[in-house]
């Protein structure tokens, strides 16, 4: 049995019979709003704060400032974290990133050794779809290249146009496939939904299960099996 990492997600590791398997690249994906930087600020927390794993964080479209600013909401203080060399917020182009990482003593392997980096956030890889026009190419080697580090890693993607019963060639590439939704409930009335649809390496509690967005971060409330079936 591979070791575990927990997800920092109350409720998301019961659904993942202990957590992500050590070393998985799992895609996190999610339209606006269902909380996907949130819940890979949280997984990069527990890592540094429960089980002293440094994280870094990229962002392909954001300034590490508007990071900053988004996390204070829920009294996450990531300057103070970087200070101490227990977390990297970079803002990259995706072509400089896959450039760095199959270079040789990069700036990606560079970043790495820098604080000692265990865990990972990407956001988003949606934008590595459109690199270089061989999106499997872009999406193996950066799989390859995690993995080879050891990095247990979180890659946030924007919600695809694709239905429940199809998949695109990054959810066959990567370890693990979790979306986030928001769906109508009562008209004007919406609920979230997280549901596993992937993960190599460990068992996990099919169907969809609701969650939270509250003052510190995501809560997953795992469903029985009457609730899903009804």
């Amino acid at each position: 049995m591979r070791q575990k990492t927990a997800s920092g997600i109350p409720g998301l590791d019961n659904v993942l019979f202990g957590g992500l398997p050590q070393g998985n690249t799992t895609i996190v994906e999610g339209g606006p709003g269902t909380g996907k930087t949130t819940l890979g600020i949280q997984f990069l927390l527990e890592g540094i704060k429960k089980h002293n794993e440094p994280g870094i964080f990229i962002t392909f479209e954001e300034f590490p400032d508007q990071i900053y600013e988004d996390m204070n909401l829920f009294d996450w203080d990531l300057r103070k974290l970087e200070k101490e060399n227990k977390l990297r917020v970079i803002g990259l182009s995706p072509e400089v990133l896959m450039h760095q990482m199959v270079k040789p003593d990069g700036l990606f392997e560079e970043m790495i050794k820098e604080i000692g980096s265990k865990r990972i956030v990407i956001d988003s890889i949606s934008l590595l779809k459109y690199l270089n026009g061989n999106e499997r190419k872009n999406f193996c080697t950066l799989r390859n290249v995690l993995r080879k580090h050891g990095l247990t890693s979180i890659l946030l993607q924007e919600q695809s146009g694709l239905t429940s019963g199809t998949a695109s060639v990054e959810h066959f590439v990567f370890d693990g496939y979790i979306r986030l939704a928001m769906k109508a409930r009562f008209h004007t009335l919406r609920k979230r939904t997280i549901e596993v649809l992937k993960m190599r390496g460990t068992r996990i509690t099919e169907g969809e299960h609701r969650y939270r967005i509250l003052d510190n971060g995501l809560f997953v409330q795992k469903s029985s099996l009457l609730s899903r079936i009804m």
